[in-house]
């Protein structure tokens, strides 16, 4: 679910986003995503390619020479290309074999470098950035006292120890959620956020340009959508509890119920 994504995770998706409306695109592909994780260096997968000795900046350059500025309506719905989805999937992947109960910017490189046929893992592979060493970093920055959770910020299930150091919630590897899970995840909740935030932008950039009565107006439609972003996800989460409860509770009735074995004779009857 998209709530398992780490905040690097969330802003590389958003400004994935930005990146694929700057060069006039209607889509999200594997370019955009590599676009959006260099916009923030200091989250944890920029620190993997800056420990592999990649330039981030080359990185950047690479992409730029090879993607074409499309036409694009920059107030159009974003959708993720076949590419992209196959990199969240792995991504997933790539967190669950390492028993991590969220998604980070750094598993999202693997993602990225795993979907070798995309403009995003053509660029990376060309750049000598290679799975298994990557992976390693990932592993080692993973065993580093929060080194991964100050790179990602607030980090879903995850938790800080005494000494600083992350700690798991459960040993027990993410469940990998459904490709309309995902998709539904991004279009929803991910456009909102980004829509929202676009929205508290443009206000702070047009405060004594645009008339001060149509900005407060823009204010009050992003705090409404964001409140209610807020209480939809809130009363999911309490449906989903109370069903988890009536589902228990039926199912510890009916074993209390089943008929005890039937030790009658089976043999012929007279």
């Amino acid at each position: 679910m998209w709530q398992r994504f780490s905040d690097g995770a969330r802003k590389m998706v958003f400004y994935a986003q930005e990146e694929a409306g700057r060069l006039g695109e209607n889509y999200v592909s594997t370019e955009h995503f590599l676009l959006g994780l260099l916009r923030e260096p200091s989250n944890a997968g920029c620190q993997v390619l800056n420990r592999l000795g990649i330039s981030l900046e080359r990185v950047r350059t690479e992409i730029e020479q090879q993607v074409a500025k499309g036409e694009g309506r920059l107030d159009q719905d974003m959708q993720l290309t076949p590419r992209a989805k196959r990199v969240i999937d792995l991504a997933y992947d790539e967190a669950r074999q390492q028993a991590a109960n969220y998604i980070g910017s750094q598993h999202m490189l693997l993602g990225l470098i795993r979907e070798s046929e995309g403009l995003g893992g053509r660029t990376l592979a060309k750049l000598g950035v290679g799975l298994d060493a990557a992976r390693q970093i990932v592993m080692d920055m993973e065993g580093e006292p929060g080194t991964v959770l100050d790179a990602e910020g607030s980090v879903a299930g995850a938790r800080t120890i005494e000494d600083g150091s992350p700690a798991r919630v459960s040993s027990d590897p993410p469940q990998t959620p459904s490709e309309s899970d995902k998709r539904e995840a991004f279009n929803v909740d991910a456009v909102i956020e980004g829509q929202i935030a676009n929205a508290r932008r443009v206000s702070a950039q047009m405060k004594g340009i645009v008339d001060d009565t149509r900005l407060a107006e823009l204010d009050a439609a992003a705090s409404a959508m964001e409140d209610m972003r807020r209480r939809h996800l809130d009363e999911l989460n309490q449906s989903l509890k109370l069903l988890a409860e009536k589902v228990q509770s039926v199912v510890a009735e009916v074993l209390d119920r089943r008929s005890p074995p039937d030790d009658k004779s089976t043999g012929d009857q007279d």
